[in-house]
């Protein structure tokens, strides 16, 4: 075992004492009494190892944070999937190159964690659970920022279903104002094409009975500047629905939207960022999509 070797176990040495008797543990504490300037840096890390524990338990973990991560776990699952970022992902990923000696690095840990585990150890140490929990948050911010450094940024001119769907839900959440008021579906299409936004053609006929009226209309602008038409229909003693229409070029994925004909229930999802239900078709030239936030079934039955 050489020091680089000693230094990757003794990392993950519980302050405690737990390892001691571990036969790999044993030898790097061995290693690390024998060299001096091991030694030396295992007083440090174990110190460190202190200060930054001490300062992890003062954290307070916020209420909901676990529904909040269920939540966008869901919305991931039910979104449609995206093979084009997915190539994208995975082309970068098989792009990056291992670091030296990390195959062995992983390999001796999975040996000490099954010697462990075999061996019946009592449960993880704070220490085991801030490594593990590191891990995690290094897994995440990795994603995170392919992920981001993927999406589409300011001055794009394009725009993913799922990321329309969860801008829109909290823009309308922010503000139920309308920029022109009228009662009429026509005059509010008239104003968004005098501003040079798309009006809504391609509707399903529940917003346009007597019981649903038109309440007004406003322009949308998206986080990367991508400009849409809202209109605002209330249904009475049902509630309130947000049409939003964009061109058909700003969206991506066209082929995975439905024509208005084949909208079912099964085509309408709940967004657990904004608590919308959301569904979305098109036609030649537009994509529209429907928000509201009464039942999955009351939002269907327009159609």
């Amino acid at each position: 075992m050489d020091k680089e070797h000693a230094k990757f176990i003794l990392q993950s040495y519980r302050p405690d004492g737990a390892d001691a008797q571990d036969s790999h543990f044993a030898e790097a504490l061995q290693l690390a009494a024998e060299d001096r300037d091991l030694g030396e840096w295992l007083a440090n890390e174990r110190a460190d190892d202190a200060v930054f524990a001490n300062a992890l338990s003062t954290v307070d973990i916020p209420e909901g944070l676990r529904n909040e991560i269920l939540a966008v776990l869901e919305y991931d699952q039910s979104a449609e999937v995206d093979t084009e970022l997915d190539g994208i992902f995975f082309g970068a990923v098989a792009s990056i190159q291992p670091t030296s000696g990390l195959r062995d690095q992983i390999l001796s840990a999975m040996e000490i964690e099954l010697s462990n585990y075999e061996a019946k150890v009592v449960g993880f140490s704070r220490k085991w659970v801030l490594f593990t929990a590191i891990g995690a948050i290094a897994a995440v911010l990795l994603i995170g920022f392919v992920s981001i450094s993927l999406l589409p940024g300011k001055g794009d001119d394009q725009l993913a279903l799922h990321n329309i769907q969860i801008q829109s839900g909290k823009l309308i959440n922010a503000s139920h104002e309308m920029e022109f008021n009228d009662e009429s579906l026509e005059g509010v299409n008239q104003w968004l094409v005098t501003n040079g936004l798309p009006g809504a053609d391609t509707i399903p006929s529940g917003l346009i009975q007597t019981n649903t009226k038109t309440k007004g209309g406003r322009k949308i602008i998206f986080d990367n500047g991508l400009e849409a038409s809202m209109i605002y229909f209330e249904k009475k003693d049902v509630g309130d629905f947000y049409l939003m229409i964009l061109k058909a070029g700003s969206v991506q994925n066209l082929d995975k939207i439905a024509d208005l004909g084949e909208v079912k229930l099964k085509r309408c999802k709940t967004c657990p960022l904004n608590h919308f239900n959301i569904t979305s078709w098109k036609d030649n030239e537009k994509v529209y999509m429907l928000l509201s936030k009464v039942e999955k079934t009351d939002l269907i039955e327009l159609f």
